[in-house]
């Protein structure tokens, strides 16, 4: 497979990933893990949606490295361009202090 098929891959697996409303689901799993991380960590501990993509892409990349296969590297690629997507929403919608 070629790079440019890997990012045509990615970009459809985003694409159908915000068609079920990834930022709700972010904000969910964000608010379920810094339960979790605070319960075990013994200290307050909050993520937000804007973690998500990027630890996901990190759990996508650990994986590969284990049972490596095209759809995993797509399916980092894709994580990583919504994490890239958000944090750029997020940077232009904030203003400068």
């Amino acid at each position: 497979m070629k790079r440019i098929e890997f990012f045509q891959s990615a970009i459809s697996q985003s694409e159908a990933l915000d068609h079920c409303k990834s930022d709700q689901m972010f904000d969910l799993i964000a608010q379920y893990w810094s339960i979790y991380l605070t319960k075990e960590l013994g200290q307050e501990f909050e993520l937000c949606s804007l973690d998500i993509p990027a630890m996901v892409a990190l759990m996508k990349m650990a994986h590969a490295q284990v049972l490596p296969a095209k759809e995993v590297f797509v399916e980092s690629l894709a994580y990583i361009a919504i994490a890239g997507e958000m944090y750029h929403k997020h940077s232009t919608s904030t203003p400068d202090q």
